[in-house]
């Protein structure tokens, strides 16, 4: 059973249109198309995939059959066991002054040998998001030297011989 693509996250939120409007809003992905369930919620798109879901933590009758959970307020906030959510991102200056300017407190990171940064953040419900930057590839950053292959040093080539000048007669 090979697996062919990843799909999407479900982010339960106490406040899914404060939620849904971070994603739009901050990350620029676009509210779209989301089958009739039982149930508010959003879906955001990045693209053509709708890689976010959004339903509310407080569950109505149609959810809880729909996720087969009797109880959803007790859905812990962050992550639970897992960490965060990543994207792949470009426009890393201009990503940054946009995240400040939404007063979000963020982390950067180089991740070593791969000419990426790396910046994390939360999003309203206390979910890490990641933001991916392959910037030396865009030349926005300085790439490290690069490393040298260990060549085998040949022998040099004897210099030819000079001929001894002839005095003069």
């Amino acid at each position: 059973m090979p697996l062919n693509r990843f799909e999407h996250v479900l982010v339960l939120s106490d406040r899914p249109k404060e939620t849904r409007d971070f994603y739009v809003k901050v990350l620029g992905l676009k509210e779209g198309y989301r089958p009739p369930f039982p149930f508010p919620g959003y879906w955001l798109y990045l693209g053509a995939t709708p890689c976010i879901h959004l339903a509310g933590k407080m569950a109505n009758a149609g959810q809880q059959y729909y996720l087969e959970q009797r109880d959803l307020s007790n859905a812990d906030g962050g992550t639970g066991p897992i960490d965060h959510i990543a994207f792949v991102a470009e426009d890393l200056k201009g990503t940054l002054r946009k995240l400040k300017r939404h007063k979000l407190a963020l982390r950067e990171r180089l991740v070593p040998e791969q000419k990426m940064v790396q910046v994390f953040f939360k999003d309203p419900n206390d979910i890490t998001i990641e933001l991916n930057f392959p910037v030396a590839a865009k030349g926005t950053m300085p790439s490290p030297a690069p490393r040298r292959r260990a060549v085998p040093r040949r022998p040099a080539a004897p210099a030819p011989k000079r001929r001894a000048a002839k005095a003069p007669k």
